[in-house]
């Protein structure tokens, strides 16, 4: 057993959300992205009870819903490339290894 599968889901899903929260500020520095934003957003594209793996194994249509997701959560005009969000989940799941 690996040290980070003895960790418990809620640890994931804290650092997750930050490390989401983070990686879209840095994105768009003007959107005041909170680990709760991170959280509705993920919950949306993944559903409820989201995993680490569930999370690395997005399926194209779960990144096509975040995008959608995240344009509506912060009202934005433009649509959102489902390569920026590959780049928000990437830079999240670093944090979390």
């Amino acid at each position: 057993m690996t040290k980070r599968a003895s960790i418990p889901d809620a640890a994931f899903v804290a650092s997750i959300t930050d490390g989401v929260a983070i990686a879209i500020q840095a994105w768009r520095p003007e959107l005041a992205c909170t680990a709760q934003d991170a959280y509705e957003l993920l919950s949306e594209a993944f559903g409820d009870s989201f995993t680490e793996d569930t999370v690395r194994r997005a399926s194209p249509e779960q990144l096509s819903r975040f995008a959608k997701g995240l344009r509506g959560w912060f009202e934005l005009d433009e649509v959102v490339p489902t390569q920026i969000v590959e780049r928000v989940i990437g830079r999240a799941l670093e944090q979390w290894r």
